[in-house]
């Protein structure tokens, strides 16, 4: 398994790649990790079946800063390197073109190009009968290209997320040269690979008519739950957490990890703070009434426009949580707020929507229409509104503050599914294509 993002790393991405890596020794798969050192290691998991390689280019964002500095002691007037807001801009710029122009498909290639040697050595020395890859980023996949023209070992490549299409890296958002050399390159992985996984149905329907010659060797394994780690978060309710204590009588409404898909001024939840302005000023939101939790990382801007709206006093901010003390929030909430920008989610869900199923607690959906919306609606039990309209927020916020029952669950919707556990049984029937 070549997975850039793992434990001790901590990030939507992990939590597959770990649950899979976790769960495939019960379905007779002995998964074996490489994973960059950039994070630290993890104590969890052995030598044995996890290894590290440095990342050759895991500082260059600190070496350039460092070179910067060192060039105003050598002598530079300081007029000519003033800290300013436009000179900081001037150095994003110039590392922006680096990114754009040296690193691709992503920075994360300085790790990808040196862990091709001891990938290589591993599998010649082991009994490795199969080469996982995952994404993001898309480097390990360009490093599986490899080792599938090396050893010629099965190939799966699982893509977490879209690489070309409604894509996460901004170099991609706009059309052009940098667009054209990636999609060549995934069409040429999703040649030389034996499977590829998408993670929703949605995505599938997507690439299959992009790649009509690897069509049938599509398949969809999704995201999901892990039941085991939501049953060990229930049973440890009554200890504290990094979130303050909530009062009796509050409605808390809880948002876990980060509010934007993207980088950029044009996902803030512009609606979604109009209202619950709107609701502060009339009394319907209050300390007494209501808590709003924002676990993961909220920038200084939204603190800003939450501050400037009277929102603070409403609102908490625990900071970036564990995943099992994420679980235990989820589960000590009335509400949970999923919110994702209103452009390109046709096809894209959050992870975290699958943790908020698993924790049976209904769901306030400000999401486009897309995968995310589909699933709400083929689970049921939450109320959704599009995140651009101001009407439908208030409308449904209107609904649980004043308490409304929640929609019931739709009958038919299969919750196991999603259990991780099931999912790596998925994975496990794929790999016994191969050796078995």
């Amino acid at each position: 398994m070549l997975c850039y993002h793992f434990p001790p790393a901590y990030n939507g991405g992990v939590e597959r790649s770990a649950k899979f890596a976790h769960y495939l020794p019960q379905f007779g798969w002995e998964p074996h990790v490489l994973t960059t050192s950039a994070h630290g290691r993890e104590p969890g998991w052995s030598a044995a079946s996890v290894r590290y390689s440095s990342e050759l280019l895991n500082h260059y964002r600190w070496i350039f800063n460092q070179a910067f500095r060192r060039a105003r002691r050598l002598g530079r007037p300081a007029a000519v390197y003033p800290r300013t807001a436009p000179q900081r801009g001037w150095r994003r710029k110039v590392l922006e073109l680096i990114e754009k122009w040296l690193l691709i498909p992503d920075h994360h290639i300085g790790w990808a190009l040196p862990a091709l040697w001891p990938a290589w050595r591993w599998m010649r020395k082991g009994s490795l009968d199969v080469i996982y890859t995952t994404s993001p980023p898309a480097s390990p996949h360009l490093l599986g290209f490899f080792l599938k023209r090396l050893t010629g070992r099965p190939w799966v490549m699982d893509l977490r997320d879209p690489w070309t299409f409604e894509p996460m890296s901004r170099h991609l958002r706009e059309p052009g040269w940098r667009l054209e050399l990636e999609k060549a390159l995934e069409r040429r992985c999703i040649e030389a690979a034996d499977a590829v996984i998408l993670n929703t149905p949605e995505t599938l329907a997507r690439y299959r008519p992009l790649h009509p010659e690897s069509a049938g060797k599509m398949l969809c394994i999704s995201n999901g739950f892990d039941g085991e780690e939501i049953d060990r978060a229930a049973a440890r309710l009554d200890q504290p957490g990094p979130w303050k204590d909530f009062a009796p009588g509050q409605v808390v409404i809880s948002h876990a990890g980060s509010l934007y898909r993207y980088d950029g001024a044009e996902d803030r939840p512009a609606a979604l703070l109009e209202v619950l302005s709107g609701l502060k000023q009339c009394g319907r939101l209050t300390a007494a009434t209501c808590r709003l939790v924002f676990a993961g990382p909220v920038d200084a801007e939204m603190r800003l426009q939450l501050a400037e709206r009277g929102l603070a006093e409403v609102a908490d901010f625990p900071g970036l949580l564990s995943h099992f003390d994420s679980i235990r929030l989820m589960l000590r909430s009335d509400w949970l707020l999923l919110y994702d920008p209103g452009r390109d989610g046709s096809a894209y869900v959050r992870g975290k929507l699958y943790d908020y199923l698993g924790c049976g607690k209904p769901i306030l959906g400000i999401v486009p229409e897309g995968a995310s919306r589909e699933l709400l609606k083929r689970a049921g039990g939450g109320f959704i509104a599009p995140p651009d309209d101001p009407d439908a927020i208030r409308s449904a916020f209107d609904r649980v503050l004043g308490r409304s029952p929640p929609p019931p669950a739709a009958p038919g919707f299969n919750l196991r599914a999603y259990e991780r556990k099931a999912l790596a049984g998925d994975l496990a029937r794929l790999l016994d294509r191969w050796v078995r």
